[in-house]
């Protein structure tokens, strides 16, 4: 109980004493364009956390590849990460328990974009 509390007022006081008036963007730790010329390759990317990984990736200079099994999702994830970023999303509908159907996820990626370089499963 007493160690607790001390730590807390520790913290409380220590965080008062920094700057109040940070916000989100200065919590970015990757520089701009760090990831220019690269694609990305999610699984799942057209919705929740993955299109939210997507996005930062996108943000940062990728373009990208997402994938799941329901494409109506994908398409509509895909134009508005491009409309958000600039950047170019490619939608492709995949199972990631069947091997092929990966594996022509894959082939889409460097047949459009010529390489990939960041997978995110």
């Amino acid at each position: 109980g007493l160690f607790f509390s001390q730590r807390k007022t520790k913290m409380a006081s220590s965080s008062s004493s920094s700057s109040s008036s940070s916000s989100a963007s200065d919590l970015n730790i990757f520089r701009d364009g760090i990831f220019n010329g690269k694609v990305v390759v999610v699984s799942g990317g057209g919705t929740g956390i993955c299109k939210a990984i997507t996005q930062k990736f996108m943000e940062l200079g990728a373009d990208a590849v997402i994938f799941s099994r329901k494409l109506d999702v994908l398409q509509a994830s895909a134009t508005e990460l491009e409309r958000a970023t600039g950047r170019k999303c490619l939608p492709v509908q995949a199972d990631v328990r069947n091997f092929e159907s990966v594996t022509n996820v894959m082939k889409q990626a460097v047949s459009t974009f010529g390489r990939i370089d960041v997978l995110v499963n």
